[in-house]
């Protein structure tokens, strides 16, 4: 990918204008990246540019980019035979062999009967009903992060809410939806709180940043240690487990994984690859999410005084804020076959940045895209992706969102408090906050 798009030779009457210049890496683009993806769009919502191999396409438009989601000649990105490449050029360590046996075991990688067995496997996870079922949890889980929250700003009177709350809330939450939090053993070091919580946590956002290539092997390495760091403790979360459910856990994910071990259809090296995942992949789309509503929130104090007026908004602030401001910008696929796509005819073997982001404030299909609105009702779940590789965790963030905004609002957060500094990440295909530090109001 690089800075502009490729139109090749301009015409001799006529000098066209200057395309947008597009380089997801640099800072201006990770504070706002929406004005540059709002040109892009408008110029061709199926943008080409000049790739590393060849030509790529950057797609902002929703219509097509639900259309390559969906469509059979669009496969998964070749991410894991890069890392092997990769791992081979700088000489492979045993941390880089586990990284890349868990790549190979990611649902991101797969296509056809193999991934389709494995959803199914997991599809309780994934459905709404399930999240349900954990909210009392997931609340009071909430009450307890703010309240260790509320006693940090009094000692201190300034917190980060990326570590101090963000983090290690969305990591206890989703050890708890996945039915890891009492079969994980206790000198696993996560399961005596929030502090815990932050270390295992960062393990996992750590593990996410495969997706930003090409890197560097001191950064590689550092993935792969994160990889073996939370090897051992799933795996041993996996033996513990029994086969039947826990009747107090919804579609636990070790009861899951157990039986697909059962029935020959999983190794156990394999079991333990998904429960990593679902770890690193929930950890850093449901922690993004937290910080970019609260943020959001802070930025429109009209919609922040709605929520803490009516805290049971909170669902739909959970499902715009993802709208609005979407945790996961960039997924990336490529052509398998010829296709047409927004107009454009794409060559096999080309890659498509497909911008969800973008996609998530088209207004050929979103009204007002650039306001954040909680009584929207044109809301959609692009923020996950579409087709059959769907998020499976799409319903863990939301709840997860839900309950923390709702208890945030009960405590009128956003006006006893005010936004001090922040940073955001600077990873083309994350939007979320590398820090997000708050004060009490003056």
């Amino acid at each position: 990918m690089t800075l502009a798009p490729d139109h090749g030779a301009p015409a001799a009457t006529a000098t066209p204008p200057a395309p947008p210049r597009f380089n997801p890496f640099i800072r201006a683009y990770a504070d706002d990246p929406y004005p540059t993806l709002a040109a892009l769009r408008s110029r061709r919502p199926v943008l080409p540019v000049a790739g590393c191999d060849g030509r790529d396409w950057v797609v902002t438009g929703q219509a097509a980019l639900r259309h390559a989601l969906s469509h059979p000649d669009v496969s998964v990105d070749d991410l894991p035979a890069r890392v092997n490449r990769a791992a081979a050029e700088a000489g492979a360590s045993p941390s880089l062999h586990t990284l890349a046996h868990h790549l190979g075991h990611w649902l991101f990688f797969m296509d056809g009967a193999s991934h389709r067995a494995l959803r199914g496997l997991l599809a309780p996870i994934g459905r709404r009903d399930a999240m349900v079922a954990h909210r009392a949890r997931l609340t009071d889980l909430a009450d307890r992060s703010i309240d260790t929250l509320a006693r940090t700003l009094d000692h201190t009177g300034r917190v980060d809410l990326v570590p101090d709350l963000a983090a290690s809330y969305v990591f206890q939450a989703n050890a708890l939806v996945l039915g890891l939090d009492r079969r994980v053993p206790t000198n696993a070091g996560y399961l005596g709180g929030s502090d815990g919580a932050r270390a295992w946590a960062s393990h996992a956002s750590r593990l996410f940043d495969i997706f930003t290539q090409p890197m560097p092997p001191r950064r590689l390495n550092a993935i792969a240690d994160a990889a073996v760091a939370l090897d051992a403790p799933i795996a041993a979360a996996l033996a513990n487990s029994d086969v039947d459910a826990d009747p107090t856990c919804a579609a636990p994910l070790p009861a899951l994984l157990r039986r697909g071990l059962d029935a020959h259809r999983l190794t156990r090296e394999a079991a333990t690859a998904l429960v990593v995942m679902m770890l690193a992949v929930g950890q850093d789309t449901a922690q993004n999410l937290i910080a970019n509503a609260i943020a959001a929130l802070f930025a429109a104090p009209d919609q922040a005084r709605r929520l803490t007026a009516r805290p049971d908004l909170a669902a739909a602030a959970a499902r715009e804020c993802a709208r609005y401001d979407s945790p996961v910008q960039m997924i990336v696929r490529r052509a398998e076959r010829p296709l047409a796509l927004g107009g454009e005819a794409v060559a096999a073997g080309e890659r498509l940045f497909l911008m969800l982001g973008a996609a998530n404030r088209d207004p050929a299909t979103v009204n007002a895209p650039d306001r954040l609105w909680l009584a929207r009702e044109d809301a959609s779940l692009l923020p996950f992706g579409h087709g059959p590789h769907f998020c499976l965790g799409a319903q863990a963030a939301l709840v997860q969102t839900e309950c923390l905004l709702a208890a945030l609002a009960r405590r009128d957060f956003w006006a006893r408090h005010r936004l001090e500094a922040s940073e955001r990440l600077r990873a083309p295909h994350l939007r979320g906050f590398a820090r997000l530090c708050v004060r009490p109001s003056d």
